[in-house]
């Protein structure tokens, strides 16, 4: 008899739980989306941190809104004629359609942005960026070219430098990126990738230069390079002395030299990696 009682109990008991777990089934149903439990923090972290990447990139590419700065060319427009030929790193020229979007490009921020002197471009890799000069070396590492705060930056003059180029030496800074900035530069430092890497381009709004690259080296943060010499013979010999690859190119005295400088690792304090070529004028 005792068993029988039990067993009873246990069955109601049971059909019980299921009617409470079903009720509250249909209430879940009917809720509406915004008293629905939130996501886990885990979650809602991954969506926002993938939400602020895609901002990040389509900032850096233009695309965040209409009107956009486009602050770096990701990719090479498509090619409608069989007959253009793409722009190559280890070529003295660059197609015409390549020159008329990069003056195209210079014109257009030269008239918006008034920290803007130029555009940097190396073809086979992703150094294809606008140029500004700000009244320091700080700001324009965590703002984008047109003044916004931007965690990856922008390509930056030094700011002792002359923003028309016409100093003896000049430099660029820019991050070490992954991919990006003047993270191509860590490719340089091999043989093969620096051989084909010998030309560049700076397009500025009153005149255009190829770049002829002849040297990589690897230097302190602290090294007087980074001094703005008043002449070119101080900063080419320490270039030259501290080069892991060297052209051998002759470089005039009266030759203005342009550096491109990002961190890179190595055994010294802040180690640089700087690499440097000769600006001629190009029409």
């Amino acid at each position: 008899m005792l068993r029988s009682k039990r067993f009873y109990t246990a069955v109601i008991l049971l059909i019980l739980l299921l009617i409470c777990v079903t009720v509250r089934a249909l209430r879940r149903a009917d809720l509406p989306q915004d008293r629905l439990p939130a996501l886990s923090s885990q979650t809602t972290a991954e969506s926002q941190r993938t939400e602020h990447e895609t901002t990040a990139e389509s900032r850096i590419s233009g695309t965040a809104s209409t009107g956009s700065v486009p602050l770096h060319s990701q990719t090479e427009p498509q090619q409608t004629d069989p007959e253009q030929p793409v722009p190559h790193a280890d070529e003295p020229d660059l197609p015409a359609w390549k020159a008329a979007e990069l003056r195209q490009k210079t014109d257009d921020l030269a008239a918006s942005l008034p920290d803007f002197v130029g555009w940097i471009y190396l073809a086979d890799s992703e150094i294809d960026y606008p140029v500004v000069q700000g009244t320091d070396n700080l700001f324009y590492l965590s703002h984008a070219p047109d003044g916004r705060a931007f965690d990856l930056g922008s390509i930056m003059l030094d700011f002792r430098n002359d923003r028309r180029f016409q100093d003896p030496a000049s430099i660029l800074y820019g991050h070490n990126m992954v991919s990006g900035m003047f993270g191509d530069i860590r490719s340089f430092r091999e043989q093969e990738s620096f051989d084909r890497h010998r030309y560049g381009w700076l397009y500025t709004p009153d005149a255009v230069y190829r770049i002829e690259f002849f040297a990589l080296a690897v230097v302190s943060g602290l090294d007087p390079l980074y001094q703005i010499p008043e002449g070119q013979g101080d900063f080419l010999s320490r270039i030259r002395s501290q080069a892991e690859f060297d052209s051998g190119a002759e470089v005039p005295p009266d030759a203005r030299l342009i550096a491109l400088s990002t961190c890179t690792a190595a055994d010294l304090t802040e180690a640089r990696a700087v690499f440097t070529g000769m600006l001629e004028p190009y029409s």
